[in-house]
C-alpha cells in the first residue's frame, strides 16, 4: 500500500453468501405463507381503475398495491426511471492462493479507493473458489439488461489484475470470471420511494452495487410503503424527490409500465 493511504478496520465487518441467503429468504416467505413464482417474468404492470394489473409471461395477476424490485430491468417496467437506474456491465474474479493469507481472519472484506486508478473490492477466500475481487465502474459501460456481452475478454481480466499492485502477496492465477450488472442511480445511493402518480406503487431500484447487505431492511420498508403507505425507518435519503438526483429526475411519472386503462 501506497504510504500516503489511509486506511479503516472495522474488525467485526463481514460478508454475506448472498445465494444462501436468498434461499432462506424465499424458504421463510413460504413458510409464512407467501406464493413465489418462479422463473415468470414480468412483461408490463398498468392501472386499471384503483387496482393494478401485471401481465407476466404466464399469466395476469390483480393486486391493490404493488413494489417492484426488478435490477437491472427497472427502466423497462417504469420507463421514467431510465436516467435513475441505468445498468452497468461489471465482472468479478476469482484468484488462486497460496498459503492462508486471503482466508478468513486473515484477509478482510474491503474496499480500496485508488486515486487515478478507481476504487477496488474484494472478499476472502471460500471454500475452493480464491479469493474475490472487483471493481466499480468495472470498464463504465451501460448496457441494455436483455443484450448484455457476457462474454469474458483479455480488458477484463486486465482491469481485475490491477488490484495486484496493491496487495502485500502476490495473487495467484485465476480461477474464473462471472459477468453480472449493476444498477446505478446518480448519486450511488438506493432508491426506495412510492410514485408521486400512484402511491400504491412502491419501487426500489438503484442500488449501485452495494444494496444486498441490506436486503431484509429494504423489504420490510417496501413491504410497509405498499401495505401502510409510510415506514417508521428514515427513507429520505432514498427518495425520488431528493436534490441530488436533480436534473435526472423524471418530470411525471403517469406513464409507467404501459397505459392506464
Amino acid at each position: 500500500m501506497p504510504d500516503e493511504f489511509e486506511a479503516v478496520l472495522q474488525p467485526e465487518a463481514g460478508f454475506l453468501l448472498a445465494d444462501r441467503a436468498i434461499v432462506a429468504h424465499v424458504t421463510l416467505a413460504r413458510r409464512l405463507g407467501a406464493e413465489v413464482n418462479e422463473n415468470e417474468a414480468v412483461r408490463r404492470w398498468q392501472v386499471i381503475g384503483d387496482r393494478l394489473e401485471v401481465e407476466t409471461d404466464r399469466a395476469r395477476h390483480e393486486t391493490g398495491s404493488l413494489s417492484l424490485a426488478a435490477g437491472a430491468w427497472t427502466a423497462k417496467l417504469l420507463d421514467p426511471l431510465k436516467t435513475l437506474a441505468i445498468p452497468e456491465r461489471q465482472v468479478v474474479g476469482w484468484f488462486a492462493t497460496d498459503g492462508p493469507h486471503f482466508a478468513p481472519g486473515q484477509f478482510p472484506v474491503f474496499i480500496l479507493d485508488c486515486p487515478g486508478n478507481g476504487t477496488f473490492y474484494g472478499i476472502p477466500q471460500q471454500h475452493e473458489e480464491g479469493f474475490k475481487v472487483g471493481k466499480f465502474h468495472h470498464r463504465c459501460q451501460t448496457v441494455d439488461a436483455d443484450s448484455i456481452d457476457r462474454r469474458i475478454v483479455p480488458e477484463d481480466i486486465t482491469v481485475l489484475t490491477g488490484i495486484g499492485d496493491y496487495l502485500a502477496k502476490p495473487m495467484g492465477a485465476p480461477v474464473g470470471f462471472k459477468t453480472c450488472m449493476f444498477v446505478n442511480s446518480p448519486d450511488e445511493h438506493f432508491i426506495l420511494d412510492a410514485l408521486p402518480e400512484h402511491r400504491n406503487v412502491v419501487v426500489a431500484a438503484g442500488f449501485s452495487g452495494h444494496g444486498y447487505k441490506f436486503c431484509a431492511a429494504v423489504g420490510e420498508i417496501l413491504a410497509d410503503l405498499a401495505m401502510q403507505g409510510h415506514t417508521p425507518h428514515d427513507t429520505h435519503l432514498f427518495k425520488l424527490s431528493r436534490p441530488a438526483l436533480g436534473q435526472h429526475r423524471p418530470v411525471s411519472a403517469t406513464a409507467v409500465g404501459g397505459p392506464e386503462a
